[in-house]
């Protein structure tokens, strides 16, 4: 290879000196020990493998006795491409283009209501406009990103598409919210958080989902009275948050308390509609049907 080496063989020649190879009879690095080059020994190396049994490499450097040929511009390295400018060096990749300017419109078009947006009937055929300002501003602050957490170019690529999908025919000053974004990049398999963190970098992404703890209230005090689902939820956020007199507990504390109260508080559900009108006698009742840690715990 002239003035070219692979990794291999430039490894090969900074720990071996240059002399006549035994085999090919070229100036190249040999080993110490028979005065092989690494050519040779490799040619020795696929007879032994060609033989289909280990051996020795010694009797098969014997048999080595003409040169390793290449084929024709097969012996680039991995970035190839002819070299240009002096001493082979390449040209520097021009820098990229500079961010466009934020174009600040004097009025915005107040929505007269909102209808949420279905990005899954996207068609990039008919539907990209890769000229919008928003967009174009977007695919650049995702790759700047990219290269400052790292991403692989894979994902960079799938953010990309991503933003086109979302961003063309976008309009000045409406949010790109987490429910519409969503289920269009899920049933592609693009990534979500990542696109919505380049969309909240320029204040064009808004987090609609309801907090987990949310949730999970509305899951345990589903049928339960108003007024008695409005304490409980303070006593939990109480549990969960703390409170001027108290320290946040653990959150399998609040779920562990939440969940052994709930079937009585059906139950009071079904005659009472406040916490104040719970007796004495209830709450006894309510503790003596549990048995063991249940009955400990209440």
């Amino acid at each position: 290879m002239p003035g070219r080496y692979c990794s291999g063989c430039y490894t090969y020649g900074q720990q071996h000196a240059v002399a006549e190879c035994v085999g090919c009879r070229r100036q190249v690095p040999v080993d110490d020990k028979y005065g092989y080059c690494r050519l040779c020994r490799a040619r020795a190396s696929w007879a032994i493998k060609a033989g289909g049994k280990a051996s020795v490499i010694e009797p098969y450097l014997r048999q080595v006795t003409c040169r390793q040929l290449f084929f024709a511009n097969l012996q680039r390295p991995k970035n190839g491409g002819s070299p240009v400018g002096k001493a082979g060096r390449r040209v520097l990749k021009p820098p990229p283009p500079p961010e466009p300017p934020h174009v600040i419109t004097g009025w915005v078009q107040l929505p007269l209501f909102t209808l949420p947006r279905d990005f899954r009937r996207f068609d990039r055929e008919r539907h990209a406009d890769l000229a919008i300002p928003w967009l174009v501003r977007a695919r650049q602050t995702a790759r700047a990103l990219g290269e400052a957490r790292g991403w692989s170019r894979w994902i960079v690529s799938d953010v990309d598409r991503a933003l086109v999908i979302v961003l063309s025919g976008y309009r000045e000053g409406e949010p790109i919210r987490y429910s519409e974004l969503f289920p269009a990049l899920r049933v592609r398999g693009l990534p979500v958080m990542r696109t919505a963190e380049v969309l909240d970098h320029l204040g064009l992404f808004s987090d609609d989902r309801a907090p987990a703890v949310d949730r999970w209230l509305g899951r345990k005090l589903r049928g339960v009275s108003p007024g008695i689902r409005r304490d409980v939820e303070a006593w939990a956020r109480t549990l969960l948050d703390g409170g001027p007199r108290s320290e946040p507990r653990a959150r399998q504390t609040a779920w562990t308390y939440l969940n052994e109260i709930q079937p009585v508080l059906l139950e009071w559900s079904g005659r009472y509609d406040h916490l104040r009108e719970v007796t004495r006698q209830d709450i006894a009742t309510g503790r003596d049907a549990a048995t063991g840690k249940q009955r400990e715990s209440r």
